[in-house]
């Protein structure tokens, strides 16, 4: 709006008309600015709407692979980064693994459904029924 006031100044000026601004510049330039503020927040608005991805917000509920025998401790594999995991039942090398939290560097994991597993105890926090 102060774009559009101080271009009025400038558009009938019959001191100096050489300053004149056409109509259609200011006009044209305030479309232009006022699209691409609207764009712009589209676009804040947007990314606020997304899931956190990193941090242990973004690490909980993710799915991982067992690198080594976890009893209660061992090594995973979540996001293509191993972690030092605990869990409190023994999970084998290779397992499927969940990530329920994460308390320093270490994670909390438990073993994964397997794919046809509709019952399985995480299900529903997946959204699936238990």
């Amino acid at each position: 709006s102060s774009f559009v006031l101080g271009a009025l100044m400038l558009v009938d000026t019959s001191l100096a008309p050489a300053l004149r601004v056409s109509w259609y510049v200011v006009v044209g330039t305030a479309l232009a600015f006022a699209a691409f503020f609207v764009f712009a927040m589209g676009a804040a608005a947007r990314a606020h709407r997304r899931p956190v991805v990193t941090g242990a917000e973004g690490l909980v509920g993710a799915h991982g692979v067992a690198r080594s025998a976890l009893g209660p401790t061992g090594t995973v594999q979540v996001s293509g980064e191993l972690w030092q995991a605990r869990a409190e039942e023994p999970i084998g090398a290779g397992d499927p693994v969940v990530v329920l939290g994460l308390d320093k560097l270490t994670l909390t994991v438990r073993r994964a459904p397997a794919a046809g597993d509709v019952g399985a105890p995480n299900s529903a926090a997946k959204g699936g029924t238990a």
